[in-house]
C-alpha cells in the first residue's frame, strides 16, 4: 500500500510539472532523481510542489526534508536530554530558572499529586477543584506530553462555572474531570513519536496557563487573538554560539484556538520570515484538494496582505531564540515557537525534530550540515 501511494504521489506531481508548469518530461524526471536522492519522500516532492521549475536550484539545496531532520537530529539531539524539551512541565520549569518569558504558570496539574505556580502542591479532587475556583482570567489547559496542538483547551470562569471555547459549560467537578481524562493524552510514548521518551502506563499530567492574546498587528493580520507563532530554528556549535538556521511564522487561518500546521490540514496557514527585517516573505496554504501547498497572497479572513507584514518586536524574538538555544544546551538543534503577546514576546515551546519546510535554511543544508 505504502508503495502505491507513493507512485500516485509521484505520477501527480511529475503531470503537474509538465501540464501546468510547463516544464519538460527529461527535466522534470531528473529533477525529482536529484530530491528523491537528497532524502524528500513522493509526498513532499506533490506536497510542496517541487518540481515547479520556479523553484530555483539554490533553494532546494536550502530545504530540509522530514528525512533529513531525522537524520539531523540522530547526529545533534542527545537523547538523556529529550524531557527538557518534550515534557512540557520540565521545559517550563527550567524556563523558569533560566528567567526565560513563559505564559503565567498557574499550575501543573498530575495524579496523585501536582503543584501550582507558586509552589503548593494538591493532591485530592476538592483540593484541585478549589484552586480553580481561584482562577482570575481565562486558561489554558494542554497535554504536559501533547503534541501537534492535540487537546489543548480553552476555559473562562464565569461565575461558579467554566465556559470552553465551543460555549460548552461545566461545573467546576465536570472541569476537573476533564482535565484528568486530557493528561492522558501523552504522545510521547511507544514509537508515535520520533522523540518518545520511552513512557509507559497512564500519566494525568497537564498544564494550566493563563490564555494570552496576540499583539495587536498580528490580531489585526489574523482577525484572531488567538497566539500566531514564529518558528525559530536554531543550532549551538562545539563552541556553544548558537545561529539562527531559518525563520518562519505559523499564522491561525480559520479561527481556531491554536497554530499548529500538520501540513496544512489544521486550517492555519505557513510563512517565511525575512531574518534581519522580520518581514512576512511568503504564506503558503493547503490546496482546495489537500494535495498541495499554495501561495496565498492575504490572509483569508482579514485580507491583510502578508508580504507588507513586518513581525512586531523581532529583534526581540530573535533574541529570545539565542538565549533559550545557549540555556537548553546540550541539544544542538532546536525548534522554537515563540509568541508575540499583548504584553510582550514569550517561549511557547521548544521542539525537536520540527519541520521548516517550507522554509529554505539560511545556507545549503551541505554548507550548514557538512556530512560526518
Amino acid at each position: 500500500m505504502r508503495k502505491l501511494k507513493s507512485a500516485t504521489y509521484a505520477a501527480r506531481a511529475i503531470r503537474r510539472a509538465t501540464q501546468v508548469h510547463g516544464a519538460s518530461l527529461a527535466d522534470t524526471l531528473r529533477r525529482y532523481a536529484w530530491l528523491y536522492k537528497h532524502d524528500f519522500s513522493p509526498h513532499e516532492i506533490e506536497l510542496y510542489d517541487l518540481l515547479d521549475p520556479a523553484f530555483g536550484d539554490e533553494r532546494l539545496r536550502r530545504l530540509l526534508s522530514r528525512e533529513a531532520t531525522i537524520k539531523l537530529d540522530d547526529r545533534h539531539v542527545v537523547r538523556s536530554y529529550l524531557c527538557t524539551l518534550s515534557d512540557k512541565a520540565v521545559f517550563y520549569a527550567l524556563c523558569e530558572g533560566l528567567r526565560l518569558p513563559i505564559p503565567p504558570l498557574y499550575a501543573v496539574f498530575d495524579k496523585p499529586e501536582g503543584r501550582t505556580g507558586d509552589g503548593r502542591t494538591l493532591q485530592s479532587r476538592e483540593a484541585w477543584c478549589e484552586f480553580f475556583r481561584t482562577l482570575p482570567a481565562p486558561f489554558v489547559v494542554k497535554p504536559a506530553l501533547g503534541l501537534l496542538g492535540f487537546g489543548v483547551r480553552a476555559y473562562r470562569p464565569e461565575g461558579d462555572r467554566f465556559v470552553d471555547r465551543d460555549g460548552r459549560v461545566q461545573t467546576v467537578e465536570e472541569l476537573y474531570e476533564d482535565i484528568v481524562a486530557l493528561g492522558r493524552q501523552n504522545l510521547f510514548t511507544g514509537d508515535y513519536a520520533h522523540h518518545s521518551l520511552g513512557l509507559a502506563g497512564e500519566h494525568h499530567k497537564s498544564i494550566v496557563q493563563q490564555q494570552l492574546r496576540a499583539h495587536p498587528a498580528i490580531a489585526a493580520l489574523t482577525a484572531s487573538t488567538s497566539l500566531s507563532t514564529c518558528r525559530i530554528f536554531t543550532a549551538v556549535d562545539a563552541e556553544g554560539r548558537p545561529s539562527v538556521l531559518a525563520t518562519a511564522m505559523r499564522i491561525i487561518g480559520s479561527g481556531g484556538l491554536t497554530d499548529n500546521f500538520v501540513h496544512g490540514t489544521a486550517g492555519n496557514l505557513w510563512a517565511s520570515v525575512d531574518l534581519e527585517t522580520g518581514r512576512i516573505q511568503e504564506a503558503f496554504a493547503l490546496s482546495a484538494d489537500g494535495l498541495r501547498m499554495e501561495r496565498r497572497e492575504r490572509h483569508p479572513a482579514s485580507r491583510a496582505q502578508f508580504g507588507t507584514f513586518v513581525v512586531p518586536h523581532w529583534d526581540e524574538v530573535l533574541a529570545l531564540a539565542l538565549k533559550l538555544a545557549r540555556g537548553f544546551r546540550p541539544q544542538g538543534v532546536v525548534n522554537w515557537d515563540i509568541a508575540v503577546t499583548e504584553e510582550g514576546v514569550v517561549v511557547i515551546e521548544g521542539n525537536l525534530g520540527g519541520l521548516t519546510i517550507p522554509t529554505p535554511l539560511n545556507r545549503p543544508v551541505a554548507e550548514l550540515f557538512p556530512a560526518p
